[in-house]
């Protein structure tokens, strides 16, 4: 038996207990099954991760940026680094398949997708924010949310990116967080942020933003790439994502 002081999230270490500022925690952070194992490198897993990413980001620059964006969430899953935003005018490129293949490299527990409306929305959910707690990675389908119509389109663009601007951040930081049912507290965040949009102009950005970095996306819907889709199909039905990626 041992005596602690409560629990903390804190993906920067391997123990399950962790001594910070003369206190003992129990460590939240569930280590992925690969964390501690002799990484393996299998040719088929990256040939079909590299033609995957072919597709979905066509621009080579930008994909090898976010392929070193990716590779260091997963060196230092506690670093947020900046959030990415993934731009397609049309649906169905892939986004949702990566988001299920990077579910599978940290682990369901701390991948948490979640809604614009849960996120920015104007109703009585987006005040809470626990979804943040204990996350590694935050993913978003469309940053807009269902009622942005109207005239009131522009305001409400930048009510969002505001809004965003309070929730991403490149650093390690403590935010307030709002529990339903439960009391509201302060914890230490380490959440990355991977949203996606089928709007050009969804969001006001500056083009000094340190916060957000836009990713051009395919203009091909996924259904549309044969080849790719055969190679995916097999991690699909046969060995699931969470074993594969």
């Amino acid at each position: 038996r041992k005596t602690v002081n409560g629990y903390k999230f804190l993906p920067d270490s391997r123990d399950q207990l962790v001594d910070r500022d003369g206190k003992t925690f129990v460590n939240l952070w569930e280590r992925p099954s690969w964390w501690d194992q002799e990484i393996s490198v299998d040719e088929d897993v990256v040939t079909v991760f590299q033609t995957f990413l072919e597709h979905l980001i066509p621009d080579e620059r930008e994909r090898a940026w976010f392929t070193m964006w990716l590779a260091a969430k997963t060196q230092k899953a506690w670093l947020p680094n900046c959030g990415v935003i993934l731009v397609a005018e049309r649906q169905g490129t892939g986004r949702g398949t990566l988001f299920d293949m990077l579910t599978g490299v940290f682990g369901r527990r701390h991948v948490k997708n979640v809604s614009a409306m849960q996120m920015f929305g104007g109703g009585g959910q987006s005040q809470y924010t626990d979804w943040i707690e204990q996350s590694l990675l935050v993913t978003c389908d469309e940053v807009l949310t269902g009622d942005d119509v109207g005239g009131a389109v522009a305001w409400k663009r930048r009510e969002v990116y505001e809004k965003l601007k309070t929730l991403v951040d490149p650093r390690p930081r403590s935010l307030p967080i709002v529990r339903k049912g439960l009391p509201n507290d302060h914890a230490d965040v380490f959440a990355s942020f991977l949203l996606a949009t089928n709007n050009i102009n969804a969001l006001p950005l500056s083009p000094d933003d340190r916060r957000i970095a836009v990713v051009t996306n395919t203009g091909t819907p996924l259904v549309e790439r044969g080849d790719v889709l055969g190679m995916l199909e097999p991690w699909r039905t046969d060995v699931g994502f969470s074993e594969a990626f």
